[in-house]
């Protein structure tokens, strides 16, 4: 420690202390250099703390220049200035009210399919009955009676069979027996439309008794023979079925 504070040495004691002035002053100007270079690479940047600008937003000074500019009312829009948002229709998009815009060109508009025309009735001369039953009868028993009109046409037609187009006889040579114009219930009426070669079919009964007007039977038996039935439909070609009629 004594030599640290009293130098020991052949040369004179203030040549000592300079030069441990010297080592001293470059050891604090070691230090102190090395503290200002730590600071400066540790202290950020100011400008780099501001946030940039959005792109498009107005500086303050910039607002202040466009602000203490006024614009003359009414003033025409410069050539070629953009249409702002929303002021119209974007070209090429649907129109919104429906309606069609001016210069299109109209939807074409899909034909309505017509109806097809309502088959007419038949033609009496395309028609053809067939008739059948039993050859063998009793008289007062019932007897059936197998009917049906065939259209003999190329076209679909309508057949309507009722009391005022049909009729039903029984018949002993000339004397008439039975008729179903004598009595409505006799036939059910019924109408149908019939494609070519289309049957419309249905069955009748006979009592076995004479007829007379209004549904009432005649007090008279029909005797033994042989009878006919005999289907016509309004002037068309008539049919017969021969039967035997036992008592």
């Amino acid at each position: 420690m004594s030599g640290v504070l009293r130098p020991v040495g052949p040369e004179p004691t203030g040549r000592y202390w300079i030069r441990r002035a010297l080592v001293v002053g470059v050891v604090a100007l070691s230090i102190t250099l090395i503290v200002v270079a730590v600071r400066a690479l540790g202290t950020p940047d100011p400008t780099s703390a501001i946030p940039p600008q959005a792109s498009g937003t107005p500086t303050p000074n910039a607002s202040a220049k466009t602000s203490s500019t006024p614009t003359p009312s009414g003033s025409p829009k410069p050539s070629g200035s953009a249409t702002p948002s929303g002021s119209g229709t974007p070209s090429g998009s649907p129109n919104p009210s429906g309606t069609q815009a001016p210069g299109a060109s109209p939807t074409p508009t899909a034909p309505t399919p017509s109806a097809p025309p309502k088959p007419q009735a038949c033609k009496a001369s395309d028609l053809r009955l067939t008739l059948i039953g039993k050859r063998s009868v009793r008289a007062q028993r019932d007897s059936s009676y197998q009917l049906s009109v065939i259209n003999g046409g190329q076209d679909s037609c309508v057949v309507t069979v009722d009391q005022d187009t049909f009729e039903l006889a029984i018949t002993s040579g000339s004397d008439p027996i039975w008729s179903s114009d004598h009595c409505k219930k006799t036939i059910k009426p019924a109408t149908k439309t019939l494609a070519s070669e289309e049957a419309l079919a249905w069955t009748m009964t006979w009592n076995g008794e004479r007829s007379l007007k209004d549904c009432k039977n005649s007090s008279e038996t029909p005797r033994a023979g042989i009878y006919w039935a005999n289907a016509e439909l309004d002037g068309g070609e008539p049919v017969k079925w021969r039967m035997t009629l036992s008592e």
